[in-house]
């Protein structure tokens, strides 16, 4: 797959510090606001609780709904200057989140550098551990391997900063009248090994379609083996069953769903992040009788859609030693109020207070 590289240097986007007649550290604020406040462009009615579908296949509504923003996330910061360079491989997911995040952070730092590859998250822990990532997004976990050979060059074990919150959806065309599906299901349809117990489906007549969708044979999209996604939906969705070797593969999420919404026939599954006019997600269940969930914020942060998942931004830092401050400082400000306004500004989940403090500033200490 080709990498998408991007080079920072002057962008014109809405600034998220004020940047003039400030004393040498200024502290930045969020406004004034409830409990939970909705992301700019989001609609303003309350998120509703995660989707619990009764049997019927039509109770699963199609709505965007709104992405909202946990008013407790610390505010960050603004060092009086900052120079460097930030080297980022890894997650093309991530890397478009980290393009949006470079871009605001630069409007405060111009001085910093920021270089970002997309190769997919098996281009992380290598570039990591050849030293020619500071940053390595990934979608899925480091493994027990990537691991290991870390700790053989460095003596010490990769830091994990989570960073956000997605969903990995299952896509059908808009003009499909598919709702909803259980992960065995979902197993009978991507995969060869059948762990869950459940004979192959081929058509979309098995699934319970009638008339003319019945006999249809039903074409799969799906990633590359180099994204993090293809591992995280084998051991989340297929039990670590393998693949059908005719699910077609492509090269960014992103054609994924451009290519289920061009093809009534397909099914496919990709970030929530890609969710477009012409595909929409099922609502999904670990069980065949529900509840079925759609992948929402709410449905994510309380783990009840059974294909959630973190993205990760892996660092060496020594045990005893800190961070280069350029990236330190890219961290803190992801990590931050306006960090993760960016993550829900354009589609993405955003961490609560508590992961943020947890899991993403406290691993910076």
């Amino acid at each position: 797959m080709r990498a998408l590289i991007f080079s920072l240097l002057v962008f014109a986007v809405p600034h998220v510090f004020a940047t003039e007649a400030e004393p040498a550290t200024a502290q930045v604020t969020p406004s004034p606001a409830p409990a939970t406040k909705t992301s700019p462009g989001a609609a303003s009615a309350g998120l509703p609780k995660a989707y619990a579908a009764p049997a019927d296949a039509k109770a699963a509504p199609d709505v965007a709904l709104p992405i909202t923003l946990d008013s407790a996330l610390p505010a960050y910061t603004r060092q009086p200057s900052l120079t460097g360079t930030i080297n980022s491989t890894g997650s093309s997911t991530l890397s478009n989140l980290l393009f949006r995040w470079a871009s605001d952070f630069k409007l405060t730092y111009p001085n910093v550098e920021i270089n970002i590859v997309g190769g997919g998250s098996d281009t992380a822990s290598v570039a990591l551990n050849a030293g020619s990532a500071d940053l390595a997004p990934m979608s899925r976990p480091m493994n027990a391997t990537e691991i290991a050979a870390f700790k053989t060059k460095f003596g010490y074990e990769p830091t994990r900063v989570t960073v956000a919150l997605d969903a990995i959806a299952i896509y059908v065309n808009k003009k499909n009248p598919l709702k909803q599906i259980s992960l065995k299901q979902v197993d009978a349809i991507f995969s060869s090994s059948y762990k869950r117990g459940a004979a192959p489906i081929k058509t979309w007549g098995q699934l319970g379609l009638s008339d003319d969708w019945q006999s249809r044979t039903i074409e799969l999209k799906g990633p590359s083996r180099a994204q993090g996604i293809y591992g995280l939906f084998r051991e989340l969705a297929l039990n670590g069953g393998d693949f059908r070797f005719d699910m077609k593969p492509e090269p960014v999420a992103s054609s994924i769903v451009q290519g289920v919404g061009a093809d009534e026939k397909a099914i496919g599954f990709a970030s929530y992040f890609y969710v477009s006019a012409r595909a929409r997600p099922l609502a999904v269940s670990k069980n065949d009788d529900g509840p079925f969930v759609l992948p929402t914020q709410e449905g994510v942060l309380s783990g009840a859609y059974p294909l959630s998942r973190m993205l990760y931004i892996y660092v060496n830092k020594p045990p005893t030693g800190a961070l280069p401050a350029a990236s330190r400082e890219l961290l803190r400000f992801i990590c931050s109020e306006p960090g993760q306004a960016v993550v829900a500004r354009d589609g993405n989940y955003p961490l609560s207070a508590a992961l943020a403090s947890k899991e993403c500033l406290a691993q910076l200490q």
